[in-house]
């Protein structure tokens, strides 16, 4: 007779399928950060990283500016509360990259656990190898909180749910679902468009509303928005104005949809004054726009965003196949691996860097077998197809509001594996 397994190599057995991608994963994102951190972009913050950097050192002294949050203000509290825990101001942008490095680990992990769940082990080992060693994931992870802890909250948000999606509409406890509506929240408050995925909560509750464990889910998946009702309270003790999106949004749909626009990265269109250069171009641009059509200061930012929402809507209601063709070609671009037009950029960094240049593994290349293979049914599934369906989802929606960045896109690696 066989002799039965003892439970500690049992749980050996099922923990390597996770254990060896977030190996993998903190061992190829730490090299590339030792390259990158040779590099005049890996010594100094620029950009999004020089404004998120300096809004974190506002909050963390109490000296905000008295207006709404331009940008968002999750990645910004995350650094805030690092300077809190006794890192220095001078050391913070370092700190912030080996962060992203370790949460890229955490997330390879993540997609393991998803995998595992819904597909099996082998589906798991090669779920989170994908996410592991995708060269684009590991270059965003070692820019400054960029994308990265939005992901890692996203994919914590799938893992509370993932007993669910493969149960009975109603069966279970509401704490998962509470998790996943805060989790989903927080990465809201970081990435504003995983707003979407945050909506989609109630629906996936809703079939189990007949019932009283399913009702207790429905609320619960409502939870998440205590963290909206802070946030627009705080910033309404800032600014007077209360509110929990950034109100960078408004001018960006607009320049993303605006007639000419090619689809895959933000254009500028103005030559900015000195006095504006070292600003963030898109606020600069849409404020001096703004006062070019309306002949107002660009004070009233309500106004503003007004302002823009109605040019959007106005040009979607007059050409809407116009539209359309814009919509087409941004999802075209989400096949590929067109990225933003600067030397952040991932493919400016894949030709330099030792460690991505010979790694073909592009989202370009996991997006086209997604559909097919998801629509196979992960073993045990009732409604883990609404789950697929966000993985792909989220970033799905955000061409219509934005542009077709293939960035953010690794909460499918679970259906790719299978």
């Amino acid at each position: 007779m066989p002799a039965t397994p003892s439970a500690p190599a049992s749980s050996l057995r099922a923990l390597w399928p996770v254990a060896v991608p977030v190996a993998v994963a903190l061992a190829y994102a730490s090299g590339h950060l030792g390259w990158y951190l040779t590099t005049p972009l890996g010594r100094v913050p620029v950009l999004d990283e020089r404004e998120n950097l300096a809004l974190a050192e506002s909050i963390f002294r109490g000296t905000l500016p008295a207006e709404p949050f331009y940008r968002a203000s999750g990645y910004a509290l995350v650094l805030a509360s690092l300077r809190s825990l006794g890192v220095a101001a001078g050391a913070l942008f370092s700190t912030a990259l080996a962060l992203g490095a370790v949460l890229h680990a955490v997330n390879a992990g993540l997609v393991a656990l998803l995998a595992r769940r819904w597909f099996g082990p082998g589906a798991a080992l090669a779920a989170g190898l994908l996410c592991a060693l995708n060269p684009v994931l590991v270059h965003y992870s070692t820019q400054a909180l960029d994308a990265v802890p939005a992901l890692t909250l996203f994919l914590a948000g799938l893992v509370c749910l993932a007993p669910f999606l493969g149960t009975p509409a109603g069966s279970g406890g509401a704490g998962r679902w509470i998790g996943a509506s805060m989790f989903w929240a927080a990465a809201t408050l970081m990435r504003p468009n995983y707003l979407l995925v945050w909506a989609l909560l109630p629906v996936l509750a809703l079939p189990g509303w007949r019932t009283r464990p399913g009702r207790r889910q429905f609320a619960a998946a409502f939870t998440g928005g205590l963290l909206f009702l802070a946030t627009a309270g705080w910033q309404e003790k800032v600014s007077g104005v209360a509110g929990f999106l950034p109100w960078q949004g408004a001018y960006n749909l607009w320049a993303a949809n605006q007639p000419g626009f090619h689809g895959r990265y933000y254009t500028q269109h103005l030559s900015l004054p000195p006095a504006l250069a070292e600003k963030n171009p898109a606020r600069a641009e849409s404020m001096l726009l703004y006062q070019q059509e309306t002949g107002r200061p660009p004070t009233d930012i309500v106004a503003m965003n007004a302002h823009w929402h109605a040019k959007f809507l106005g040009y979607v209601g007059q050409h809407p196949f116009a539209w359309f063709g814009q919509l087409a070609r941004k999802f075209y671009a989400l096949l590929n691996d067109w990225e933003q037009y600067n030397n952040k950029t991932f493919a400016f960094h894949h030709d330099l860097s030792p460690w991505l240049r010979w790694n073909p593994l592009t989202f370009g290349v996991l997006r086209i077998p997604f559909p097919p293979s998801a629509s196979r049914r992960p073993r045990s599934c009732c409604r883990s197809s609404p789950a697929a369906s966000a993985a792909w989802s989220r970033p799905g929606p955000s061409p219509s509001i934005s542009s077709g960045w293939p960035r953010r896109s690794c909460p499918s690696c679970p259906a790719h594996a299978h």
